[in-house]
């Protein structure tokens, strides 16, 4: 063979093992593939998603960027954080290529009415559902209000809520905490279910059929001058009410009323009326806890202020309840640490106004509360003068 035949021979086979080299470069390139699931999410502040991202024929691990950390950080790691609401694109890059995910952080304040559910988020949250209520005029009859993050005011005066906007309303904390909020306006725009206008004070103002289960109240101060309905969760309550593991803790509620003061209920009406009837109520109080709470007024309980009327105690009823017969039950609730303060003089002869438990109970009642639940560590004053409790005696402190 001539040289110069052996010289192109070599070349085209250079030229050939250059071309074959930048085919498998450019497929190799090609092949790499990224994917990210889920393709789109919806969290609220504080909340959290996790992304996945698989990437094919690389070996590089996949870097997760954000369109706006101001709305959605994102680790390393793929783990997604509401930070303020609105939309943000996550992105995870490999090899040359990349996928996207929209993140959309919901409102602090977020209703739904189809599902008729509101979701609350940190103390923005609990203010914008207050201005919805107090201020725009808002109803949210029969919802399931979630708190879906702590709520720490930080001090700031609370407007009671109108809770009469909310009735049949069933909250659920989740075991998040509302804390560090002052409460020392009245609420005298509330009317009950039976058309009285009534003044009360608390979280919520008053309401008719409520649920609360699994929240903590933590350094709420309410005071007044007022001679109404007062809690420091509620303020007037008429129709059913639930609560299921709810803590009051290191708060405090002063008040001149006579009609009832305490930490969880001011106030229980017998009856609640609707159009067509009357129908009577009913208190369910279990797993709750009151601690380290201080009651002063005219009349001061842990758990309700005052029980309006007779109660039949549940475990008494049969078959159907009588006409306009309600009944109350406190089960499995801890009442600790606790100072209690009235102004009138201890009388053993006649009704106290003064209860870790609640006041103007029937002795049926009575009994079952200092049987079924745990108070310690509690102490009672009337008209300054010091008394212990224990199984429905009250003992002077020498």
């Amino acid at each position: 063979m001539k040289k110069s035949n052996r010289i192109f021979v070599k070349l085209l086979v250079v030229m050939l093992c250059a071309l074959c080299t930048a085919l498998a470069l450019s497929a190799c390139s090609e092949s790499v593939s990224v994917s990210l699931t889920p393709q789109s999410a919806a969290i609220g502040v504080g909340e959290t998603v996790t992304l996945t991202a698989t990437a094919q024929n690389t070996d590089e691990q996949a870097a997760f960027s954000s369109s706006d950390p101001s709305v959605a950080a994102v680790s390393q790691e793929g783990v997604v954080t509401g930070v303020a609401p609105g939309t943000a694109t996550i992105t995870a890059r490999a090899g040359g290529k990349s996928a996207e995910t929209s993140v959309t952080v919901k409102p602090y304040f977020y209703a739904d009415a189809q599902t008729k559910t509101i979701e609350l988020y940190g103390a923005q949250g609990l203010k914008d559902l207050n201005k919805s209520v107090n201020t725009d005029g808002s109803e949210y009859h029969q919802y399931t209000i979630r708190l879906k993050s702590d709520a720490d005011l930080g001090g700031e005066v609370w407007k009671p809520l109108s809770g009469y906007s909310l009735t049949e309303c069933v909250w659920e904390g989740g075991g998040h905490t509302v804390s560090n909020l002052v409460i020392n306006e009245r609420n005298t725009s509330e009317v009950n279910t039976g058309g009285d206008a009534l003044d009360t004070i608390g979280f919520i103002s008053g309401t008719s059929r409520i649920t609360m289960r699994d929240i903590v109240f933590d350094n709420v101060q309410v005071s007044t001058d007022g001679t109404a309905y007062y809690g420091i969760v509620v303020g007037y309550l008429d129709g059913d009410g639930t609560f299921e593991n709810v803590t009051v803790q290191n708060s405090s509620i002063e008040t001149s009323s006579s009609r009832g003061t305490a930490a969880l209920v001011g106030f229980i009406n017998d009856v609640v009326r609707f159009p067509g009837g009357v129908e009577s109520s009913s208190l369910e109080i279990t797993g709750c806890k009151i601690k380290n709470v201080t009651v002063k007024s005219a009349k001061s309980a842990g758990l309700v202020g005052r029980m309006c009327n007779a109660i039949v105690n549940p475990e008494l009823i049969t078959g159907d309840e009588p006409a306009n017969t309600w009944y109350a039950y406190f089960y499995d609730c801890e009442v600790t640490g606790c100072s209690f303060y009235t102004t009138v003089s201890y009388n053993a002869d006649g009704a106290q106004p003064v209860h870790w438990a609640a006041n103007d109970m029937t002795d049926m009642i009575g009994s079952a509360a200092d049987r079924d639940n745990t108070q310690s560590g509690n102490r009672f004053y009337f008209a300054g003068a010091e008394y212990t409790y224990s199984n429905g005696t009250y003992t002077a402190v020498q």
